[in-house]
């Protein structure tokens, strides 16, 4: 087992603060970093913090086809979406999707630092997409 994804689980169980710092010293990592992978692991489990740590190329085809099913959708008609190995980004709002090991498609939202994952995993690109988008209009409202 991911050595981190095991101190995620032990910050499950003790989830005040101090034992945040204390463990992301452990894994080496900074806190905000150890936050992140929180946040993967509270939507997406081990997979979703997989997804968050590490890329990887899915099967010729596969972005392409994702891409076509999001720009399928109303308001996503012609626009610019960037595909880049397990990822298919929209930079104009700041929201990202990649596809998990498990067919799965993770939503993330950017933030001043860095990607951050957002809820719910979907089988169907799309859906996350539209999720990811959610995601981004909650944080901006915040």
């Amino acid at each position: 087992m991911d050595p981190r994804l095991e101190l995620l689980q032990l910050l499950e169980q003790h989830p005040d603060a101090s034992p945040a710092r204390e463990i992301a010293q452990r894994a080496g990592i900074s806190t905000a970093a150890l936050t992140r992978l929180r946040t993967a692991y509270q939507f997406g489990g081990a997979e979703g913090v997989a997804n968050a740590q590490h890329q990887h190329q899915p099967s010729p085809g596969t972005l392409e086809a994702a891409a076509d099913a999001i720009r399928a959708t109303p308001d996503m008609r012609n626009r610019e979406l960037v595909l880049r190995d397990n990822t298919i980004t929209y930079p104009v709002v700041g929201v990202q999707i990649r596809l998990g090991r498990d067919d799965r498609w993770y939503p993330y939202t950017r933030t001043t630092a860095d990607w951050v994952a957002a809820p719910a995993p979907a089988a169907d690109p799309a859906a996350a997409f539209s999720r990811a988008i959610a995601a981004a209009r909650r944080r901006h409202n915040e």
